[in-house]
């Protein structure tokens, strides 16, 4: 009987170390597991981030390649042409309104057609730095 008592009390050790042992593996693995899904929802969250930037990033580029785009048409090299140095297409006459509501029409030549005062048809065939030459030193 002895022999089967002591038999009975290794299997009973045996059985607590292996369960101690099974807790351990199985904390190890739990601790293992909750780190990569830790690990799994950043990088999701990370590549929402990305996918959200990549939406921005695309739009600004389809609006910089309208810009582009506009920016080669002929209307706006036109439109510039016009506004910052005073050109105009051939045939073309302008109309200028001087400081005191006068009116002047230049035809294509460059030359003033017609308007209301001397002063103002000499002012209107001069170039911009004798304008401001006049300006500073009269």
């Amino acid at each position: 009987m002895k022999a089967k008592a002591k038999v009975k009390k290794i299997f009973s050790l045996n059985s607590k170390i292996l369960l101690v042992v099974g807790v351990v593996v199985l904390v190890f693995f739990s601790i293992a597991l909750s780190r990569e899904v830790i690990r799994k929802m950043e990088i999701n969250r990370e590549i929402a981030e990305l996918e959200t930037e990549i939406a921005l990033l695309e739009t600004d580029n389809g609006e910089l390649s309208n810009l582009i785009e506009y920016f080669n048409s002929t209307s706006w090299q036109e439109k510039e042409a016009r506004s910052k140095l005073n050109l105009r297409k051939e045939g073309e006459g302008v109309i200028a309104i001087l400081d005191n509501g006068n009116l002047a029409i230049v035809n294509e030549d460059g030359e003033v057609v017609e308007t209301n005062n001397e002063q103002q048809v000499s002012q209107l065939g001069q170039a911009n730095p004798s304008k401001w030459f006049e300006y500073f030193f009269n």
